[in-house]
């Protein structure tokens, strides 16, 4: 390469450089977490079963809850968006998620609500906006599944819950 060549490429670098250091630069922060729905616990003697798809309800006679963990280590910044992904065999029952906060103590802070909207074998995700927090507290997600649905030859369709996500304000 030529001394003149080398010098318009130099030139050229050298400007994309600065053209770069001068465009304002938009800073996304996000802090997410993806969850299995497997993750979630049953209350003592609930009907609830972990599989590779999620956590299922398989109690033909009763709908039933499961609580979600959710890891928080953003300390005083609150959730910016979560979701639920769902799916609801029920003709009769939503599934029903909670999203809340709550104090170290375990007194409420914020919470939120969302239904999935009537019966629907493909994945519904519910969508939470934001939830405020307090230093030192806890995320939690409660879920009421639907009882199992009876189906052809004897077999059961089953809601449940397939994962989560929750992204912190960073």
């Amino acid at each position: 390469m030529n001394t003149k060549a080398k010098h318009v490429v130099t030139t050229t670098f050298g400007s994309l450089i600065a053209i770069a250091l001068l465009v304002p630069q938009t800073a996304v922060a996000e802090d997410a977490k993806i969850y299995h729905g497997a993750m979630c616990q049953a209350g003592a003697g609930d009907a609830i079963q972990f599989f590779v798809n999620g956590s299922l309800n398989i109690d033909p006679n009763s709908g039933h809850s499961v609580t979600c963990p959710v890891v928080r280590d953003s300390v005083n910044k609150g959730i910016n968006s979560a979701s639920i992904t769902a799916v609801d065999n029920s003709p009769v029952e939503d599934v029903e998620c909670v999203l809340s906060s709550a104090r170290a103590d375990g007194n409420a802070v914020s919470s939120s609500r969302r239904t999935t909207s009537g019966i629907n074998t493909a994945p519904q995700t519910l969508q939470f906006g934001t939830l405020s927090a307090v230093s030192g507290g806890f995320y939690l997600i409660t879920c009421r599944i639907p009882k199992a649905q009876p189906a052809g030859a004897g077999g059961f369709n089953y809601s449940r819950i397939l994962s989560y996500r929750v992204n912190e304000n960073d």
